[in-house]
Protein backbone atom coordinates (compact mmCIF):
# COMPACT_ATOMS: atom_id res chain seq x y z
CA UNK A 1 0.00 0.00 0.00
CA UNK A 2 1.17 3.37 -0.77
CA UNK A 3 0.24 6.65 1.26
CA UNK A 4 -2.41 7.39 -1.24
CA UNK A 5 -3.88 3.93 0.40
CA UNK A 6 -3.67 2.59 -3.03
CA UNK A 7 -2.22 -0.64 -3.85
CA UNK A 8 1.42 -1.51 -5.52
CA UNK A 9 1.68 -4.03 -7.81
CA UNK A 10 4.63 -6.14 -6.70
CA UNK A 11 4.39 -9.05 -9.36
CA UNK A 12 7.25 -8.51 -11.18
CA UNK A 13 9.39 -7.87 -7.59
CA UNK A 14 7.69 -10.93 -5.45
CA UNK A 15 9.99 -13.47 -6.79
CA UNK A 16 13.52 -11.51 -5.98
CA UNK A 17 12.09 -11.07 -2.63
CA UNK A 18 11.71 -14.47 -1.94
CA UNK A 19 15.44 -15.31 -3.27
CA UNK A 20 17.88 -16.44 -0.08
CA UNK A 21 21.06 -13.93 -1.00
CA UNK A 22 23.66 -16.60 0.68
CA UNK A 23 22.41 -18.72 -1.58
CA UNK A 24 22.65 -16.84 -4.33
CA UNK A 25 26.26 -15.42 -3.28
CA UNK A 26 27.32 -19.43 -3.08
CA UNK A 27 25.85 -19.76 -6.57
CA UNK A 28 27.68 -16.51 -8.15
CA UNK A 29 31.15 -17.94 -6.21
CA UNK A 30 30.94 -21.43 -7.97
CA UNK A 31 30.44 -19.91 -11.61
CA UNK A 32 33.53 -17.57 -10.73
CA UNK A 33 35.51 -20.76 -9.47
CA UNK A 34 34.59 -22.52 -12.50
CA UNK A 35 35.62 -19.59 -14.78
CA UNK A 36 38.35 -19.07 -12.71
CA UNK A 37 39.50 -22.76 -13.80
CA UNK A 38 38.66 -22.57 -17.66
CA UNK A 39 40.73 -19.44 -17.80
CA UNK A 40 44.10 -21.46 -16.42
CA UNK A 41 42.82 -24.30 -18.87
CA UNK A 42 42.69 -21.57 -21.39
CA UNK A 43 46.12 -20.56 -20.30
CA UNK A 44 47.80 -24.17 -20.59
CA UNK A 45 47.16 -24.19 -24.39
CA UNK A 46 47.94 -20.64 -24.99
CA UNK A 47 50.52 -19.75 -23.46
CA UNK A 48 51.34 -16.88 -25.94
CA UNK A 49 48.85 -14.72 -23.64
CA UNK A 50 50.32 -12.84 -21.23
CA UNK A 51 48.21 -11.55 -17.98
CA UNK A 52 45.32 -14.61 -18.02
CA UNK A 53 46.98 -16.19 -14.64
CA UNK A 54 46.26 -12.97 -13.17
CA UNK A 55 42.22 -12.71 -14.67
CA UNK A 56 41.55 -16.14 -13.24
CA UNK A 57 43.21 -14.76 -9.85
CA UNK A 58 40.85 -12.17 -10.31
CA UNK A 59 37.60 -14.12 -10.97
CA UNK A 60 39.01 -16.52 -7.75
CA UNK A 61 39.25 -13.76 -5.89
CA UNK A 62 35.13 -12.52 -6.53
CA UNK A 63 34.07 -16.64 -5.72
CA UNK A 64 35.99 -15.70 -2.71
CA UNK A 65 34.21 -12.59 -1.89
CA UNK A 66 30.68 -14.23 -2.41
CA UNK A 67 32.03 -17.38 -0.35
CA UNK A 68 33.12 -14.45 2.62
CA UNK A 69 29.77 -12.66 2.68
CA UNK A 70 28.21 -16.37 3.27
CA UNK A 71 30.19 -17.33 5.88
CA UNK A 72 31.35 -14.58 8.10
CA UNK A 73 27.33 -13.28 8.72
CA UNK A 74 28.55 -13.64 12.18
CA UNK A 75 31.69 -10.92 12.22
CA UNK A 76 30.64 -8.45 14.12
CA UNK A 77 29.55 -4.61 12.82
CA UNK A 78 30.36 -4.21 9.23
CA UNK A 79 33.02 -7.16 9.19
CA UNK A 80 31.15 -9.17 6.64
CA UNK A 81 31.05 -6.78 4.19
CA UNK A 82 34.34 -5.45 4.49
CA UNK A 83 36.11 -9.10 4.36
CA UNK A 84 34.14 -9.86 0.81
CA UNK A 85 34.41 -6.19 -0.19
CA UNK A 86 38.01 -6.06 0.03
CA UNK A 87 38.60 -9.14 -2.16
CA UNK A 88 36.35 -7.51 -4.78
CA UNK A 89 38.73 -4.41 -4.57
CA UNK A 90 42.51 -7.62 -4.88
CA UNK A 91 39.85 -9.09 -7.68
CA UNK A 92 39.95 -5.56 -9.44
CA UNK A 93 43.26 -5.23 -8.79
CA UNK A 94 44.84 -8.43 -10.32
CA UNK A 95 42.39 -8.10 -13.07
CA UNK A 96 43.89 -4.54 -13.93
CA UNK A 97 46.80 -5.83 -13.67
CA UNK A 98 46.34 -8.70 -15.90
CA UNK A 99 44.96 -6.40 -18.50
CA UNK A 100 47.95 -4.44 -18.59
CA UNK A 101 50.27 -7.82 -19.11
CA UNK A 102 47.94 -9.27 -21.97
CA UNK A 103 47.86 -5.50 -23.96
CA UNK A 104 51.61 -6.02 -23.41
CA UNK A 105 52.47 -2.81 -21.03
CA UNK A 106 55.47 -3.60 -18.47
CA UNK A 107 53.88 -5.04 -15.25
CA UNK A 108 56.71 -2.75 -13.13
CA UNK A 109 53.96 -2.08 -10.27
CA UNK A 110 54.57 -5.85 -8.42
CA UNK A 111 53.47 -6.35 -5.05
CA UNK A 112 51.74 -2.28 -5.46
CA UNK A 113 49.33 -4.23 -7.30
CA UNK A 114 47.66 -5.84 -4.13
CA UNK A 115 47.93 -2.80 -1.79
CA UNK A 116 44.39 -1.24 -2.25
CA UNK A 117 42.63 -4.32 -0.65
CA UNK A 118 44.43 -4.01 2.68
CA UNK A 119 44.66 -0.02 2.73
CA UNK A 120 40.65 -0.86 1.84
CA UNK A 121 40.54 -3.17 5.04
CA UNK A 122 41.90 -0.57 7.06
CA UNK A 123 39.99 2.20 5.73
CA UNK A 124 36.78 -0.08 6.28
CA UNK A 125 37.91 -1.14 9.84
CA UNK A 126 38.27 2.71 10.66
CA UNK A 127 35.05 3.76 9.35
CA UNK A 128 33.39 0.70 11.11
CA UNK A 129 34.67 1.71 14.70
CA UNK A 130 34.70 5.28 14.27
CA UNK A 131 31.02 5.71 13.42
CA UNK A 132 29.32 1.71 12.64
CA UNK A 133 27.80 2.83 9.63
CA UNK A 134 27.21 0.00 6.42
CA UNK A 135 26.87 3.64 4.09
CA UNK A 136 30.03 4.71 4.96
CA UNK A 137 31.63 1.12 4.10
CA UNK A 138 29.85 1.32 1.13
CA UNK A 139 30.80 4.50 0.03
CA UNK A 140 34.39 3.46 0.75
CA UNK A 141 34.38 0.40 -1.16
CA UNK A 142 32.68 2.52 -3.81
CA UNK A 143 35.20 5.24 -4.32
CA UNK A 144 38.22 2.36 -4.25
CA UNK A 145 36.39 0.39 -7.10
CA UNK A 146 35.92 3.73 -8.99
CA UNK A 147 39.51 4.48 -8.85
CA UNK A 148 40.55 0.60 -9.97
CA UNK A 149 37.89 0.91 -13.11
CA UNK A 150 39.64 4.17 -13.95
CA UNK A 151 42.69 2.35 -13.94
CA UNK A 152 41.32 -0.35 -15.80
CA UNK A 153 39.95 2.04 -18.30
CA UNK A 154 43.23 3.99 -18.75
CA UNK A 155 44.90 -0.04 -19.04
CA UNK A 156 42.29 -0.37 -22.12
CA UNK A 157 43.49 3.03 -23.69
CA UNK A 158 47.00 2.25 -23.45
CA UNK A 159 46.33 -1.04 -25.23
CA UNK A 160 45.79 1.28 -28.76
Amino acid sequence: MTESGKSVDNTLMAPLAELHPETLAVVTAVVAFTLAAFIVLFRTGMKKYAGLLRWAAGDAAIGCAFLSYTFFRDYPGNGRFIVSNAFMVLALSTIVSGLRAFCGKSSDRGALVFLPAPLFVMVGLWIDRTWGSRQLVDAAVSGFLAFQCAAAALALKACD
